[in-house]
Formats: structure tokens, sequence, C-alpha cells
């Protein structure tokens, strides 16, 4: 595993170049008064690595410098345009969710259901004792996170509670009822899962669909989302899909001693697109996160708007899970496997109110 990975808190959260991480995202916390206009520092500056190349004028039609800060700095275009690796996974995995035959990944093979069950234990009860102040109603009253497309998380948006709990599978089918779910699909990568990298090859259900640098590449432009694409703006667009802790893969005699410090809220709207939060305790910041769903194949992409370089991918299925195998792509040919726990609502934070719960 990359040293730079070598850090039992979990993933840190930026990437050089060359794909290897670094301790945190550059830039500054963004944020939004309540018109929905963006604050820069207080010095009424914006720092340079806010908005990558341009990023800092959201408005990217016609500009090609800003809509190539949309995606990594790895991404080949041309690669994605010939590679055939959508096609491919399109008709392997289409195929199977079209039909309602009813078969669950995790019930059909239960020793890798009961690998990936041993995080939620350990990760929950570290939680459980460290968990406050972190995301209730005055945690999130003092931080502003400026989403793209207007869309936002702090009290007066979205109410605290909003982004816990589990909509489960049948509330993501019924979310997604015109896309033909019948059957849901778990993406389980690595050794013994159904997605793996063999000889420079992505292997899915025992089946090749493309070269790792294609795999990575149709990931990026999953995860890539230009702000004038989403139409959806009202709270009602979106289903919160819960809170995560992110932690690295451990072995089972490892994970009494993980100590997360990164944390993921989710959400999806129904055209596919999907938004949240990255918040790094160590650092004390927190950044919006930013991607979609693919309509044919349930697979997720997303990436820390601050930092394209980093692209996390799973299934939406996975997500209705209490812990989920997350592919973690660092360059075209380098990825990392990580876990996202999901995490309990702190009784605690039912208190934790100011006195006005939302703004008009």
């Amino acid at each position: 595993m990359d040293a730079g990975l070598r850090n039992r808190a979990g993933v840190r959260t930026g990437a050089d170049v060359d794909g290897r991480l670094r301790a945190n995202v550059p830039g500054v916390r963004a944020g939004a008064d309540v018109d929905g206009r963006v604050r820069a520092n207080l010095d009424g500056r914006t720092r340079r690595d806010d908005f990558r190349d341009g990023r800092a004028n959201l408005d990217t039609r016609g500009n090609l410098a800003a809509r190539a800060a949309l995606r990594p700095s790895w991404y080949n275009n041309r690669l994605y345009a010939n590679s055939r690796l959508n096609a491919n996974l399109g008709g392997l995995i289409g195929g199977a969710i079209g039909l309602a035959t009813g078969n669950d990944y995790l019930s059909a093979n239960v020793d890798r259901r009961n690998y990936w069950a041993g995080y939620h234990r350990p990760v929950n009860r570290w939680w459980a004792h460290h968990h406050y102040p972190y995301f209730g109603n005055r945690w999130w009253a003092g931080r502003y996170v400026y989403r793209p497309f207007g869309y936002f998380n702090y009290v007066g948006y979205r109410p605290w509670g909003y982004w816990w709990g589990n909509p489960g599978w049948v509330g993501v089918s019924r979310w997604y009822g015109g896309w033909g779910w019948n059957s849901p699909y778990y993406y389980d990568y690595g050794l013994g899962g159904n997605v793996v990298y063999r000889d420079n090859y992505v292997y899915v259900d025992g089946q090749q669909v493309g070269t790792a640098e294609e795999y990575a590449q149709s990931a990026a432009a999953l995860a890539a989302v230009d702000p004038d694409e989403v139409p959806s703006q009202a709270t009602e667009d979106w289903l919160g899909l819960g809170t995560f802790a992110v932690v690295e893969s451990a072995d089972p005699s490892d994970r009494d001693m993980i100590e997360p410090s990164r944390f993921v809220q989710l959400a999806v709207d129904k055209n596919g697109f999907v938004s949240g939060t990255f918040f790094n305790k160590k650092t004390d910041e927190t950044y919006s996160l930013s991607g979609r769903v693919d309509k044919k194949t349930q697979r997720m992409a997303f990436a820390i708007d601050d930092n394209k370089d980093i692209v996390f991918e799973t299934g939406v299925y996975n997500l209705t899970q209490d812990q989920t195998p997350v592919l973690v792509h660092l360059g075209p040919n380098k990825t990392e496997t990580f876990v996202f726990v999901r995490l309990e609502k702190p009784e605690e934070a039912e208190r934790d109110r100011p006195d006005i719960e939302a703004l008009p």
C-alpha cells in the first residue's frame, strides 16, 4: 500500500498530480450567505486553489479551462471516448438489474458479507464516545459549504437530522422508480469480490470489461459534474443516503484499533446527481462532494469539489448497507480500497439545537 495511505484514521484527502496522496485538500473552506452568494476569504480575495483552473468562475459555459477543471488532471478524454468499457458494463450489469430475480449478492456470498460487516461495531463504538460536537445543528450553523449548483446542507437549508438514517434498497428503488431497477447490484472490490483487477485488466463477475486505465477513466467521467447540468434546487428533490466514516481497509484483527478522522454525508437527486460533504476532523475542514449515479449499472462515482484528482466509486445499493467497500482511484493506474461505515445518529445531538432551527 502506498506510504501516503498508511494512516489508520482514514484516507487522506488530497493528491499530487502523480496520484500520491497528500495530507490535506488544498484550499480554503468556501461559504455562502443565505441568498446563496459565494463568500471568499476575509480579505475579499479567493485563494487560487479554491476552484482550480478557472473554477472560481462557476459559469462554465464556453469556458474550456473551467470545464477541464471538472475532471481529474489524469483524465484522458480520447481514451474514454474510444473505450467500450461502459457498453460492456451496461450489458453485463444492466441486464442483471433489469431482471426481477430477487438475487442478492450479499445473501449468496456469506463470507464476503461477513468480511465487510466486521467494521460496523468497532467504528460505531469509537463514534459513540467521540461524536460530539460533530454534525449537530450548532456545528453546521457555523459551517458554510458552497455547492456549485446551489445546494447547501447547513442549518436553514438542510436540518441536521436529514443526513442520518438509511432509505434502504426499497427507498432507493422507489426514488428511481422509472429506471427499471428490479434488482440491486452490489459492487465488491478486491480478491474474492465481483470486481477484480488482474494483469492490468478489470473483471466484473468473471468477465473482462476493459483495461484498468479504461475503468479509471470511466469513473472519472461519471464523477465529473457540470453545475449547468444540475436542475434540482429544492430540498425535496434530494434523497439522503446517510453519514459515513471513511476508514482504511484492515485485517479483522486490526479493526478494533480504527479511529476515523474523515467522514462523508451523501445525497442523490432523481436525475442521478450526487451531492454531499467531506469532513476532515484533523484539519477541521469541510468540503463539498459531487458526482453522479449511472442509470444502466447503479455505479456511483464522485469527487471532492476542491480536488478532482481523487475519484471515489461504489454502487448506490452498497450505500444502503451499514458498511461498504469503496474503490478510490488515485490516478489512471492506481487504486486503493477503503470502507464507508454508516454512523449511528447521536442521541445527544437532539439537544444541540439553535433557537431558530430553519431560516425562511
